[in-house]
Formats: structure tokens, sequence, C-alpha cells
């Protein structure tokens, strides 16, 4: 704490919670409780000035695990809990570019920033206080009247409802997606406000998203709006499993943690239609599945190439895709 680094209103940095450890004497784990547990922490100061409101943006979270970091925000005098009073304590559990809003600041007031890594994760990030929100919001918003989802196979029907109140703070509704293989959110449609007739702004809204692999889905619904700010709506999740799904099956026999690269293709199509790319495991890859429902309506065939990027062997699959079947050809 007595080496915090300085932040000064407007001005990024780069930093970093390897390789640091833990000054108990200075943290005070009954004032933050179950929020953040110290593993890792690298100390922040910074000083409000004029500011009443601020806000800490973290972005390009670059981490070991998937949960990202954790932070608290409080004053108080160095390496003296019982004099410090809380402002924030946020466990983000996501490498999502996101904001944190301080507000009710007092003028020229010191204030101590402790970022983690979530659940002893390790982690690099961009670090910004600013007057102006970047990513976005950390806490859900009470916005959104009435939300709904039906899964049906492999496809996922989103349905909510605004307030009217919203019809002159945006203009749309934005969808993140992020899968468990994903580490972030990745923007997925913009659905625009509709005006009916009348002026008046439609507040019933639906989306349906169709997905080809199986796994978990995690779904966020934002609120850009014309400040720059993105509210965070609501988050929900859908499993897909793969008995909902066409899947054909390669043998493949490489050894452990080869290099392997999969390339799907058709003659009609110019291109790669799917590449895939992972070290080869022989408990999950010696059958290995390839998805073809997105393809089923397209195409009669399917063209397979594997490559090991190791040892340069490669081989040649042809798939027929009205009997789910896959022959090998070299």
């Amino acid at each position: 704490m007595t080496n915090a680094r300085f932040l000064s209103v407007g001005q990024p940095i780069s930093s970093g919670t390897h390789g640091n450890t833990v000054e108990y004497n200075c943290i005070d784990q009954a004032l933050t409780g179950k929020c953040i547990k110290y593993h890792n922490d690298q100390w922040y100061t910074f000083t409000s000035g004029e500011h009443t409101n601020l806000y800490v943006n973290i972005s390009n979270q670059n981490c070991r695990d998937l949960m990202g970091v954790q932070l608290v925000v409080f004053t108080g005098e160095m390496c003296q809990p019982d004099t410090y009073k809380l402002l924030d304590c946020i466990s983000l559990a996501t490498q999502d570019d996101i904001y944190v809003e301080l507000t009710g600041l007092s003028a020229d007031q010191a204030y101590w920033l402790n970022i983690d890594g979530y659940l002893h994760d390790f982690c690099t990030y961009d670090l910004e206080i600013s007057d102006k929100p970047r990513g976005m919001s950390v806490n859900e918003n009470p916005l959104v009247k009435e939300l709904d989802y039906l899964p049906v196979k492999n496809k996922f029907t989103i349905q909510w409802t605004l307030p009217d109140s919203l019809a002159h703070l945006a203009s749309q509704t934005r969808i993140f997606r992020r899968s468990n293989r994903e580490f972030r959110s990745q923007p997925l449609a913009d659905v625009p406000f509709e005006i009916n007739a009348f002026g008046t702004m439609q507040t019933d809204y639906v989306y349906t998203d169709t997905v080809y692999h199986p796994g978990q889905y995690h779904y966020r619904l934002t609120l850009p709006l014309s400040d720059g700010r993105i509210l965070f709506l609501e988050e929900f999740s859908w499993a897909l499993r793969s008995s909902q799904l066409a899947v054909v099956r390669l043998d493949l026999d490489y050894e452990q943690n080869d290099s392997i690269e999969i390339r799907v293709s058709n003659e009609k199509v110019s291109g790669e239609l799917d590449k895939i790319e992972f070290n080869y495991d022989v408990r999950e890859h010696a059958s290995y599945p390839v998805y073809v429902s997105q393809y089923l309506d397209r195409f009669e065939t399917l063209n397979v190439q594997v490559f090991n990027r190791d040892s340069g062997h490669q081989m040649e699959f042809y798939i027929a895709l009205d009997k789910l079947r896959a022959i090998r050809v070299r």
C-alpha cells in the first residue's frame, strides 16, 4: 500500500496482479465480506479533484482463468483498517470490458483502489479512472420489466419488455453472447427500437439465436445509451446438448497433445466453411464430433481435411450429409 500506483483522472495505464502478495495488516476482510478474497492484490490511489462522480474503467483483461478481476474502492488512512470507509466492492467473474460508477465523491479526496485476481486468478488489464464510462456497467439495471426465453432444439428465442421511459435514452437493445469456451462476451445483435404510427415506442421485442455446437451459452441484454454508457440489463444462460444436433464422428489416432487442425469445406463454396484447432487428447478426440446441422439445408456432401501440425500427417474425409456418415478417402 505504501507503493500504491497513482492514477491520474483520464490517463489509462496497463497493469496486472502477477507476482503480488497480500499485505494483510493493510486490509480489512470483515469490511469486504465475501465480495473479495485477497490473493495477489495490486494497490492504486487517486484523487477526486472537483469530480463528484467518476468511473473505474477496466478493459483488455487477460487472465489465466475465466473469472477476471475483483476490486474494492475505499477511503481511509494507509494501513489503518479501522479508518476505512467502503465505497464499492465488485467481483466480476468476467473478462468483458466493464466500468464501475463511483458516486457521491468528496472534492479533493484521496481514494484507495485494490484489484485482485478473482478466486486466485492472475490477470493483466488496462485501467483508467475517468469522468467518462467505457465498456459495460458492472451492476444489473432494473430496466427490463419482463423477460422470457424459449429453447427449441438449437434455437433460442428471447422475449423482453422495456419501459416507455427509455425512448429518449437509447435507440436499440444490444445482445451479447458468450459460450463456456470463450472468456469474453461478443456482440451478437442490435435490436432497434420501433415507433408505431402514433409516435409511441414499441416496448415488446423478440430475438431468436441459432447455435450449432453443444455447450453452455450466456446471453447479456444491454442498453447502449446516448451518453456512451452501456447498461447491463440482465444475463441468462442456456445449455445445448449434443443430442439436439446432427453430428458426424471422425476416427482420429494421434499422440497426446499433438496440434491438430480440421478444415471443413464444400466444392460449391470458395474457402473454408469451418476451421477447428485443438491439442489432441485421446479421451476427448479419438471419436471427434463434427456438428453439421448448419449444412443440412445447403449441401449434400462435405469435405473434411485433418492436419497434424507436429508430424505433417494429413487425412481427408468425405461426409454424406443424408446419411450422416464419414468415409475416409485419403
